[in-house]
């Protein structure tokens, strides 16, 4: 990607910055107004936030701030996951490790109805599909009130309490937009330290340290907030970052080995297998990252890291320099993302089946997007057109 093509991309995601904002209040007002109209006229309820399965920085970051933020106004307020929450964001945990519960299967329990009566509010943050709750789908779905905040594209109906911004550079961003919209209408001031920590650390990991073409000018705004309310800039990078487990560097190294190029190097591709987990005392998020730097290579526009799983099953990630909208090639498959990072899961798929798919179909992708994108010529030729008219 050109220089000049990733100016395009910010000048567009800028372009539509403002009206999304401007949409985004009017639904951020309506959650503050329904909140408040719950703690005013209900007794012991609680708010439920749900994080996506295999949270991220970003969700457990943007579930935990607005936990804390609820919790400074008097709600009880419950995080229920799919799974625990990965060592490499345990200070988020620590800030309020009761506030954290991990859903156990089968949900449908009895165990679970106390959860289905007392809750008054459910919150999915950061998942843009109903499947990206997994098991907890069920307890989501039967809140009396339901909110959903994410930036992910996604064909999802409008609801109500719906609020879906593309131009965001994380959900976090719109957990903070959402924080000032209920300070205003509280008269308080509940950003401090830990909940600026919390944002800061979506921000950080979804925009790739502000490098990523979805920061835009109001991220930067948000992450100056953070700052000022006291979020540490360093220390959070030098964590998230700069700091690597032996099992991650094993990854590395397996990743440039089984590193292959298809479409004359447009493309890179590798891998990761369960034993290598076992082999190298590597945890899932020593995976972090890696895609990216497959899409570093000079002369690659999309990157895929597969990993198969103990369960027959074949996730892969997508990284691309926007010249390829992986977002939509990977909901063709099933899953979804934006244009430059998206995700999917292929089902009972072996590693060299899956391979062999989405190699082919990524080329033909590429082949055909390449055919119907005007060469300088003739886009001049058709301007000229135009202006004969």
């Amino acid at each position: 990607m050109t220089k000049v093509d990733d100016n395009v991309r910010r000048q567009e995601i800028e372009g539509r910055l403002e009206e999304e904002l401007a949409a985004a209040a009017v639904i951020y007002k309506a959650q503050v107004k329904a909140l408040l109209a719950v703690a005013e006229n209900q007794v012991d309820q609680r708010v439920v936030i749900y994080p996506h399965v295999r949270a991220d920085g970003d969700a457990i970051g943007a579930c935990f701030a607005f936990a804390l933020i609820l919790r400074e106004v008097g709600f009880e307020v419950m995080i229920l996951g799919e799974e625990p929450i990965e060592e490499k964001f345990k200070y988020i945990l620590a800030m309020a490790p009761d506030m954290y519960q991990v859903a156990t299967t089968p949900i449908e329990t009895e165990q679970w109805q106390e959860w289905i009566k007392r809750q008054a509010v459910g919150v999915a943050i950061d998942s843009p599909a109903r499947d990206r709750l997994g098991e907890r789908e069920v307890l989501f779905e039967q809140a009396p009130i339901r909110f959903i905040i994410d930036h992910h594209p996604s064909d999802r109906p409008p609801e109500k309490y719906y609020v879906k911004r593309t131009s965001a550079g994380a959900a976090c961003e719109m957990i903070a937009d959402f924080l000032f919209y209920l300070e205003a209408a509280v008269d308080k001031i509940l950003l401090n330290k830990e909940i600026a920590t919390c944002l800061l650390t979506g921000l950080l990991t979804d925009t790739g340290r502000f490098s990523f073409t979805n920061t835009t000018s109001h991220t930067l705004k948000i992450a100056s907030v953070t700052l000022q309310a006291g979020a540490d800039m360093r220390t959070l990078t030098a964590h998230l970052f700069d700091t690597m487990s032996p099992g991650r560097m094993a990854l590395i190294g397996l990743l440039a080995q089984r590193l292959t190029y298809h479409a004359d190097g447009r493309i890179a591709m590798s891998y990761f297998i369960p034993e290598d987990f076992v082999r190298y005392h590597a945890v899932e998020t020593d995976t972090d990252g890696l895609v990216g730097k497959l899409r570093d290579v000079e002369g690659v526009e999309i990157s895929l890291l597969l990993q198969a799983t103990k369960e027959g099953d074949l996730r892969g990630s997508l990284r691309s320099s926007d010249v390829f909208h992986v977002g939509r090639f990977a909901e063709t498959l099933g899953g979804g993302g934006h244009q430059a990072a998206a995700g999917f899961t292929l089902e009972q798929t072996t590693l060299q089946d899956g391979q062999e798919r989405l190699v082919k179909e990524l080329t033909k992708r590429l082949t055909e997007q390449e055919a119907s994108v005007p060469t300088a010529t003739e886009a001049t030729a058709a301007k000229r057109l135009v202006g004969a008219d």
